[in-house]
């Protein structure tokens, strides 16, 4: 997440990075997890959800859409991690709702790809590793 803004080449990378980070950490507090919970309002696509952290000014669009693509799908993740924990719990979940076809974005979010593999963030985490890769490992 905090990279994207420097290997976009966005302007004040720092600043932007900072305040992603910031709201991601935020999100995660148990004061503010209420506000920043998944509703179907967010079901429209992955991006919906990510809205808080996709403020970019300047930098390579490419390189950003790209890095967003991974956090959307890494989000999925996460979802599909949890569908028996949320089933259990109540607790909001696109997959589970039927909104979100897990199978159908992990394949596209690799078939995508596949043409156009950006080294920047292969390096990081390769292609193959973005489905099964969460925001908080277990």
């Amino acid at each position: 997440m905090a990279a994207i803004p420097f290997l976009a080449g966005c302007d004040h990378p720092e600043r932007t990075a900072l305040e992603h980070l910031s709201t991601f950490v935020l999100s995660s507090t148990e004061s503010c997890r209420r506000i920043f919970d998944h509703d179907e309002s967010d079901n429209v696509s992955p991006a919906a959800r990510l809205a808080p952290i996709a403020d970019f000014q300047g930098g390579d669009r490419a390189v950003i859409e790209e890095g967003m693509a991974r956090l959307a799908m890494i989000m999925a993740n996460g979802y599909q991690k949890d569908l028996e924990k949320d089933k259990a719990s109540g607790e909001y979940n696109p997959i589970l709702d039927g909104k979100w076809d897990y199978r159908k974005m992990a394949e596209s979010f690799i078939e995508n790809r596949k043409q156009n593999r950006s080294s920047f963030f292969n390096a990081e985490i390769p292609l193959e590793e973005i489905p099964g890769t969460f925001w908080n490992p277990d």
